[in-house]
């Protein structure tokens, strides 16, 4: 017997005809790999923000803009609507008082104190009637820089 119990003799002459064969195999397992990607969309999503928020600011900085003179100009509608109304009435007056200084029922200062009102009623009238033509024509303008005006119900120009 010999001393080399339990040790493998290797026969050299069997090397020759041994075959080998290596087999790889590789894994690997994402297990983030879901929250990774919507981290990422995340991600991009606030950055495509961050490059709009200047353009929706100035979108809501001119929509609100062309709010505030479409109010303007309503308003400004209106009050000459009732001034012409208020003229209508003037005219009526003073046509009478001067029907009555003809007569010569009433004097030259009755005369005088009913005109210095129409008069001043005539010139706010037009100045009226410029800041409306002056606030349409700033509405038009704002309107031209990117947003449609939704015209407001039954508003329509002055005559």
């Amino acid at each position: 017997m010999d001393d080399t119990h339990g040790l493998v003799e290797i026969e050299l002459n069997n090397i020759r005809d041994r075959r080998e064969a290596v087999i790889g195999l590789r894994m690997t397992f994402s297990v983030f790999n879901k929250h990774l990607a919507r981290t990422e969309k995340r991600k991009r999503l606030l950055e495509i923000t961050r490059l709009k928020q200047p353009q929706i600011q100035t979108e809501r900085e001119l929509t609100s803009k062309i709010e505030r003179m479409s109010s303007q100009l309503d308003l400004i509608y209106e009050l000459i609507e009732k001034s012409e109304k208020i003229s209508k009435r003037a005219n009526d007056y003073l046509e009478l008082v001067l029907g009555e200084y003809r007569r010569r029922v009433k004097g030259s200062l009755d005369v005088l104190s009913v005109i210095k009102p129409h008069v001043a009623r005539l010139i706010r009238e037009r100045e009226l009637r410029y800041s409306y033509l002056t606030w349409s024509r700033e509405l038009s303008c704002a309107t031209r820089e990117g947003i449609e005006l939704k015209p407001a119900a039954g508003f329509l120009p002055p005559h």
